[in-house]
């Protein structure tokens, strides 16, 4: 009797926050959004990054692959911090 209590009362707890948070994000987004992102993409800086990274994305994607091969279990990373 007592568990099935503890799991009522947890539910109602649970249920009650979850219609205490609010359904839209607190912060807007900016409306302009998408305008942004083409300026951000008109940047030379910006543009040069884009470029290098699409021109090297074989050897990105090599290396990826070489160091998540390397086992790096929690606290147990040394060998794969070496290979960096």
């Amino acid at each position: 009797m007592k568990l099935a209590l503890d799991w009522c009362l947890k539910s109602l707890v649970l249920s009650g926050i979850l219609l205490a948070m609010p359904i839209r994000p607190v912060a807007s987004f900016p409306a302009n959004r998408s305008s942004d992102f083409g300026q951000l993409q008109a940047d030379a800086q910006v543009r040069t990054a884009l470029d290098w990274f699409a021109a090297h994305r074989p050897w990105i994607d090599d290396e990826q692959a070489r160091l998540t091969e390397i086992p790096a279990p929690t606290f147990q990373e040394a060998d794969r911090a070496a290979a960096v």
